[in-house]
């Protein structure tokens, strides 16, 4: 029997993901479910994807307070550093609607510098209390760890690992590749500059890695560097050979 959950914060790919698994599971015939139908799932099949990390709380449409041994859990996780920038404009350019937290982020980036944001309550402090979850989840048997990194610079070598609780053989994780591999590109968007002056707040998400870099200051960077050590500290170890540190 196959019981899979799948964990990314937003921002890390979760869309992707989705749809990721679903095509892995019409390969392995194994039942798929959504936080939206997963009042319908048994504990056979996979569950993908919970936007919050295993032991990390509730949302407005999932709770997940304890750590099931029979349960293989996959947990995306992302450069905390690109996270910030990519929620910073999507807040900016997001409808005046759903959580309360959205609504507060929404209001407070229109009136602050991405910089002002990565460090503040609503923006780094948040974050880094979802990431500090990892130091409470890292050493359970059951928890499988992937990158986004890795995903999009590494994706032949990320499949098995992310499909590997799924049991899926080469052959379907070649489908997959074959499915998905061109996905991974980089997209022209505004420069960082015409941002950061405010001349233009829309943004095309950046598939790459490293947007942090072009719209942080160096400060700002350094900062979230000392904050999201730990957390950083342990995708470099799991990593398949991104340079997080």
């Amino acid at each position: 029997m196959t019981n899979v959950k799948v964990h990314c914060l937003m921002r890390s790919g979760s869309t992707f993901i989705q749809r990721f698994y679903l095509n892995a599971c019409k390969l392995q015939k194994t039942p798929f479910y959504t936080v939206k139908t997963s009042k319908s799932f048994n504990g056979n099949g996979c569950l993908c994807p919970v936007r919050l990390l295993p032991l990390g709380g509730t949302d407005i449409n999932f709770n997940e307070t304890k750590i099931n041994k029979d349960t293989d859990y996959i947990v995306q996780l992302r450069d905390p550093r690109d996270v910030l920038s990519s929620q910073y404009f999507y807040f900016y350019n997001c409808v005046d609607a759903g959580s309360d937290y959205k609504k507060e982020a929404k209001q407070y980036v229109r009136n602050h510098s991405i910089d002002d944001y990565v460090k503040s309550d609503i923006g780094g402090e948040f974050l880094f209390n979802r990431y500090s979850i990892i130091s409470k989840i890292k050493d359970y048997q059951n928890i499988n760890f992937i990158t986004y990194e890795d995903m999009v610079l590494n994706f032949a070598q990320w499949i098995p690992i992310a499909t590997k609780p799924l049991g899926l053989n080469k052959e379907s994780n070649k489908t997959l590749f074959d499915l998905f591999s061109k996905e991974f590109k980089n997209v022209k968007e505004t420069p960082a500059q015409v941002i950061k002056n405010g001349l233009r707040k829309s943004h095309m998400r950046k598939v790459y890695p490293g947007d942090h870099r072009e719209k942080l200051t160096k400060k700002s960077i350094n900062y979230l560097n000392d904050k999201f050590n730990d957390s950083l500290s342990f995708m470099q170890s799991i990593s398949i050979n991104y340079k997080y540190l």
